[in-house]
């Protein structure tokens, strides 16, 4: 037990953690509520923890976990603990800054950084917690492949995660394959995993760079979401105020003010209270080739729904600004919405209200040779079984293109729904957004179509 305030300072670059993967740390560490300060390590307060219990931990805004050496293993990287097995955290807060600058020399290693915890086990919970740090995490890597799992509470959840609050920032410059990066955590895990009863308030933001000689792998897909990137377990009662920003060219992208996609499982009661998405392709790249086909998957709450899903959003309205800017041509899709971006599957959605700004704007004049869909409440659709019901948007959408762009295949802009691919079933629903369009024109022959109506 910690009996009075802690100063660590004396530990500064001394400090090995607490539990290993031979002695795991399984006993109860109650915090007190006492505030440890000046600690100053490379790693976190414990290693691995398994059948442990870890409460009223509080670390204050002079503590720091940096690290900056090679990765040739698994990375488990946080303020308070690397690895939670079998084991239970609740009433901690860290208001630490957490920074990795390292360079993986094993293609396949996996990167969990967590403003707490690295990576949440199976039967493990973390219950109460607060991060107000700084989580910021950059790797180079020597070939292409690789996982990155970055969030504000851990960076990847197995276990469950609850009543949880994120208010630091959260920065993923990482090159891996995949990214998986949220203010909550990067990504939930499927069956009983679960997030409940989160909030995100601070910033999330997510940087990289898709090049020529890396068109197979490298950044290849990146899942950014205000909450969690992607999710194969349970979400519930999940909510983002704060702003959710990428600067990429991956070949796939999910983008959400909540979730990026929902690839299995469960959510409902999903929200976005004035926050702010936004997609930047990174200025200084050179127009890339057609080879590097991109899709694009962006909504207030979610930026792609992979499974068939009913949601209630009655009592539930959607507040939030969905911003792409300086998008290449040759993107395969880009689908953006002001709750949802796109419907793979069939999708019930009751009484969805939103309010807010969809602003798109491609500052090059070129050819757009993607599928291209804009809606108040939902970008695309592709499933015939889709329904809206009880819908009412406000707000503006507004296409700014390039003037000496030319459109090359069916562009759509909907106050409720932007392209209904496999037809949609609208009732009882209501559109007050503006919808405008400046610039670029349609090609006469070929597909090329810009369609805009106040519904779909």
């Amino acid at each position: 037990n910690v009996l009075t305030a802690v100063d660590m300072s004396t530990f500064e670059g001394k400090w090995n953690p607490i539990g290993t993967e031979e002695h795991p740390f399984n006993l109860k560490f109650n915090g007190n509520e006492r505030s440890i300060s000046k600690f100053s390590a490379s790693a976190p307060l414990f290693g691995v923890c398994k059948g442990a219990e870890i409460y009223n931990v509080i670390l204050d805004e002079t503590c720091s976990v940096n690290m900056t050496s090679d990765i040739n293993a698994h990375l488990y990287l946080a303020a308070i603990a690397g690895q939670l097995n079998e084991s239970k955290m609740r009433d901690c807060s860290s208001a630490a800054s957490v920074k990795l600058d390292a360079r993986s020399v094993l293609a396949s290693a996996a990167v969990y950084a967590g403003g707490l915890v690295g990576h949440v086990g199976a039967n493990s919970t973390i219950s109460g917690c607060t991060h107000g740090g700084k989580l910021d995490v950059a790797v180079t890597r020597t070939s292409s492949n690789g996982y990155a799992y970055v969030g504000g509470i851990a960076g990847y959840v197995a276990g469950a995660i609850e009543t949880s609050v994120n208010t630091g920032s959260v920065s993923d410059n990482t090159a891996s394959k995949y990214h998986y990066v949220g203010g909550i955590t990067g990504f939930v895990y499927e069956g009983d995993a679960a997030l409940k009863t989160c909030e995100n308030s601070g910033e999330v933001k997510h940087t990289s760079t898709r090049t020529v000689d890396s068109i197979s792998e490298m950044n290849r897909d990146v899942y950014v979401g205000g909450v969690t990137g992607g999710s194969r377990g349970v979400l519930t009662d999940l909510k983002n105020s704060g702003s959710v920003e990428i600067w990429t060219n991956a070949k796939s992208i999910y983008l959400g003010g909540v979730v990026g996609c929902v690839l299995a499982g469960s959510a409902e009661k999903c929200v976005a209270d004035h926050g702010v998405v936004s997609y930047n392709r990174p200025l200084d790249l050179e127009d890339i080739p057609a080879n590097l086909g991109k899709y694009v998957y962006m909504g207030g709450v979610f930026g792609s729904l992979n499974i068939p899903m009913e949601l209630d959003y009655a009592q539930l309205p959607v507040t939030c600004d969905v911003k792409a800017t300086s998008v290449e041509p040759n993107s395969a899709q880009l689908l953006v919405g002001g709750i949802i971006g796109y419907a793979q599957k069939a999708l019930t959605i009751k009484s969805p209200q939103w309010n807010g700004s969809i602003d798109f704007t491609m500052s090059k004049g070129n050819n757009v040779t993607g599928l291209i869909g804009f809606g108040g409440i939902l970008g695309s659709s592709l499933d015939p079984a889709t329904v809206v019901t009880g819908a009412q948007t406000s707000g503006k959408i507004i296409i700014n293109a390039a003037s000496s762009s030319i459109w090359v295949v069916p562009t759509s802009a909907g106050g409720i729904v932007g392209c209904a691919r496999g037809g949609v079933n609208i009732s009882e629903s209501i559109n007050n957004a503006v919808l405008d369009w400046t610039g670029g024109c349609a090609k006469s022959n070929d597909r090329g179509v810009v369609s805009m109506g106040g519904i779909v």
